[in-house]
């Protein structure tokens, strides 16, 4: 299996991506009317969450880490995070949502015990770009496509060749997030 991108320009490329987000985010809170009390920085839940991934995939494997992380995901922020990092989504996109959904993404990257949904789109995300020949790019973007997709991978014996691939960008990521989300 040959990797088509390089994982550490993958990993910074989907984390400025994620900081894009969450500038548009704060952005739209400062704008808002609504007198949200979130004293947790935005962005502070994926940095959390990008420190502890590479050590869990680590002591429990690939697919173990990334399911655990998928029973705490909620299927719609995951979904429009994973849209955002592929390019379906844009700024003017986030504007037009509903305050409900801003509300939970805006919750999802701030709040303790959060981030999940996040760091598993991003996950998502570059699985599809180092190994694209084993994920279908539409199928990762629910829940149940990805854990089709996880036991494909299982079933033909390449989850640790992708684990030894993704580490090097999830290191990455947990470096770049610790620099913009602090």
């Amino acid at each position: 299996m040959v990797q088509v991108r390089d994982p550490i320009e993958t990993g910074l490329r989907l984390t400025l991506r994620l900081h894009e987000l969450v500038k548009i985010l704060e952005a739209t809170l400062q704008r808002g009317s609504s007198q949200r009390r979130n004293k947790e920085k935005i962005g502070k839940a994926l940095q959390t969450r990008a420190s502890d991934i590479p050590s869990l995939i680590l002591s429990t494997g690939l697919v173990p880490a990334l399911t655990m992380y998928m029973s705490k995901t909620d299927p719609v922020i995951y979904k429009n995070v994973y849209q955002w990092l592929v390019g379906k989504l844009d700024s003017n996109d986030i504007a037009k949502m509903d305050r409900r959904v801003l509300n939970g993404l805006i919750d999802e990257l701030s709040k303790e015990g959060k981030g999940y949904s996040a760091t598993l789109a991003l996950i998502s995300c570059a699985l599809i770009e180092l190994f694209g020949d084993y994920f279908n790019k539409d199928r990762m973007s629910d829940i149940g496509g990805l854990a089709k997709s996880l036991l494909d991978v299982r079933e033909k014996g390449k989850e640790l060749v992708m684990q030894n691939g993704l580490l090097p960008l999830l290191l990455e990521v947990k470096k770049l997030s610790k620099a913009l989300f602090s």
